[in-house]
């Protein structure tokens, strides 16, 4: 699977007044863009003056560096006459593909009426508490002890705004078909929609976003009379204006695959990421500098595709490592607002599973799979088979050695009693054994795991897991051949037949059984059969899985089998079976 990075390029913000379209800020100041693919296109630059009912004369384009007038080769009043769209087109998702590059945002135009959202009467007696997201957007906790639910509502008595239109744009950079729907898709859902919905909150209660338009064009006319460099008064603008400084902290958040917290007008707060998975299940060489801090985990829970659904069967057994320590997670929770949320994140060990998370909380399964799924979205924790003496773990390949000296020094003050980090990792990487072997006694065993959970959280170890596959030998084959050949030719397959003429008879591994060719069927059947009826059942139960993509920790807990009769599996049939380990 392609992984989503945000690939922008900059960062506008347009007005539309009564006297005209106004271009008002930019980030970065100087947007660096490198296409793949040809050059700026005459045709795209008119279908967007199509479009936007532009003439000629108002396309001016430049090839240079961004200044005052012009930025991607663009003159900034044409950008934002065609980033002001008409208002039938406004309050929706705006995408325009122009040279190479999507212009991305949501066009906010105010109401018939000069409203800028439509009013909706919330149920009476709700508190403000469960209309916030706990790590999404909430009002501030100083202004929202003081309000009451009327201050919920957009006052009546509206600001006059003589703004009549806002777009926060995305300037994106997609060069590759494949991934150009996901990511503009993500983009939207994700950044665009939770940013514009709290900058129209604020700009229908106290005129915010058009108040920051004119300051921050008064700057703009400021720093240009007194001839201060473009580059320079570029950077000066955040630092004085509070609309600025939250599009450039959402810029450096995507680019650095960050977690934005923004504060828009001193008055909501909004927590802006990029959804991205925490954990990995292959990696390749050119990788591995990128994902340092990424878990390796091959097994999942849930559906990357479809992360509304679930593995039925084994999603109860597994457990949540949390990424942060409970302190820092607590910190950005409104405790008294979300108290299910705050138990269950003390509840969560890594050592139980959700069904014991959920029978102490006395919550559904279902409840508690959708408590974690909001942590797992968050980055505050990933989901993980239970941390268990009896498994193996060893040293993590994409582990970041330059922080070894740091985390050592804090893991000595976590674990004082503790050997050094370096010796822990030096044992486990020594070779592969359960972890209970590296524990003195049983009394160590509770601050042992407490010690695996803070490595794993830190990506210095892994679980390593077993992966099986069917190896056929050149005995089955001959038996299997022998049998065939010895059918009438009535009851013999011709597809059959030519799979058999074309096989060489020497030792082959089957990669998928579950969608096994005729011949490779009969394989497993005489495989299994080399045993009694019992283990042969046994055998053909669980051989679907044996396709080096399912861990063996799984696959007891799909078929609901007792470890001890998977244990036996593996032993009765181990000279037919093929073990390799990874993550």
């Amino acid at each position: 699977m392609v992984r989503l990075t945000p690939r922008i390029v900059a960062i506008f913000l347009i007005e539309k007044t009564s006297s005209g379209s106004n271009f008002v800020f930019q980030w970065p100041s100087q947007p660096q863009v490198h296409f793949q693919d040809s050059p700026r296109s005459p045709e795209d630059v008119s279908v967007a003056m199509d479009i936007l009912k532009l003439e000629d004369e108002e396309v001016q384009e430049f090839d240079g560096a961004a200044d005052e007038s012009h930025v991607l080769g663009y003159e900034k009043g044409f950008l934002a006459n065609m980033l002001s769209p008409r208002p039938e087109l406004c309050n929706q998702k705006f995408e325009m593909w122009v040279d190479g590059l999507t212009f991305l945002g949501c066009p906010v135009h105010i109401g018939p009426s000069g409203e800028w959202v439509k009013r909706k009467n919330p149920p009476k007696n709700v508190e403000v508490s469960s209309l916030v997201d706990p790590f999404g957007i909430k009002e501030d906790s100083t202004s929202a002890a003081s309000a009451n639910l009327s201050e919920l509502k957009i006052n009546q008595s509206k600001p006059t705004s003589s703004m009549s239109l806002f777009h926060v744009v995305f300037v994106l950079n997609v060069p590759t078909a494949s991934i150009y729907r996901p990511t503009i898709n993500t983009m939207y859902e994700s950044i665009v929609v939770k940013l514009v919905t709290g900058l129209k909150y604020e700009q229908a209660k106290r005129n915010y976003v058009e108040n920051e338009c004119k300051h921050i064009r008064k700057m703009n006319e400021r720093y240009t009379n007194q001839r201060i460099p473009f580059d320079d008064f570029c950077r000066e603008i955040p630092l004085h204006s509070n609309l600025a400084s939250i599009l450039v902290t959402t810029y450096e958040a995507l680019i650095h695959l960050h977690t934005a917290y923004l504060e828009i007008n001193h008055s909501i707060n909004i927590t802006l990421l990029w959804p991205m998975t925490v954990s990995v299940s292959s990696l390749d060489k050119l990788e591995l500098q990128e994902r340092s801090p990424t878990i390796l985990a091959s097994q999942t829970i849930f559906n990357e595709e479809e992360p509304s659904l679930i593995e039925p069967s084994v999603a109860p057994y597994w457990s949540l490592l949390l990424l942060q320590d409970l302190e820092s997670i607590m910190k950005r929770l409104p405790l008294s607002r979300n108290s299910l949320l705050a138990s269950f994140i003390t509840e969560a060990r890594p050592t139980s599973t959700f069904t014991d998370i959920a029978n102490s909380l006395g919550i559904s399964l279902s409840e508690c799979f959708l408590l974690a799924k909001h942590l797992i979205h968050w980055r505050k924790a990933i989901a993980i088979p239970p941390l268990l003496i009896r498994n193996t773990y060893v040293t993590s390949p994409t582990a970041d050695l330059s922080k070894l000296e740091s985390d050592a020094r804090l893991f000595a003050r976590t674990f004082p009693s503790l050997p050094s980090l370096p010796t822990f990792l030096a044992i486990l990487s020594f070779k592969p054994r359960p972890f209970v072997s590296i524990i003195p006694s049983k009394d160590h065993e509770s601050t042992y795991l407490e010690m695996l959970a803070w490595l794993c959280r830190r990506n210095w170890v892994y679980e390593q897991n077993s992966y099986i596959y069917v190896c056929v030998t050149p005995e089955i084959k001959e038996k299997v051949k022998e049998a065939i050949e010895s059918q009438s030719s009535e009851d013999q397959d011709p597809q059959l037949l030519e799979q058999l003429r074309q096989d060489d008879g020497r030792e082959s591994l089957i990669i998928d059984p579950h969608s096994a060719s005729l011949l490779e069927q009969k394989w497993v059947q005489a495989i299994a059969y080399e045993k009694g009826p019992e283990l042969a059942s046994l055998f053909l139960s669980v051989v679907k899985y044996f396709n080096g993509r399912y861990a063996l920790q799984t696959i007891w807990i799909s078929e609901g089998l007792p470890r001890k009769s998977m244990r036996n599996v593996l032993n009765e049939y181990q000279h037919y079976l093929v073990r390799w380990y990874s993550w």
